[in-house]
């Protein structure tokens, strides 16, 4: 269960990366979630073959690659999420509750 909140973890860290516009959170938490698979694939899914052909086999089928695509829908992402997120708080924004005294 705590290996399955790290995954989650770092899913969250590349949609965050998405946000902020820092590729440094999408490398490492893509780094993080291919250790969960590894995990899954060598000491959960020891003796299930099916799973190892569903990780391979769910590549994306596009003509190119992923590290192409990403840049070129990172505006559209995180105009997304912009409008998904609920408004900013403008007294915090302001810095009136920062909780200093």
């Amino acid at each position: 269960m705590l290996k399955a909140v790290y995954c989650l973890i770092n899913v969250v860290m590349i949609l965050l990366s998405v946000f902020l516009g820092r590729r440094i959170y999408a490398v490492f938490g893509a780094i993080g979630v291919s250790l969960y698979l590894g995990y899954l694939a060598y000491d959960v899914f020891q003796d299930a073959l099916m799973f190892s052909i569903v990780v391979v086999g769910h590549r994306p089928r596009r003509d190119r690659p992923r590290h192409l695509v990403f840049p070129q829908r990172q505006q559209k992402i995180a105009h997304w999420l912009v409008t998904s997120l609920p408004p900013e708080n403008p007294a915090a924004a302001a810095g009136a509750c920062h909780g200093w005294p």
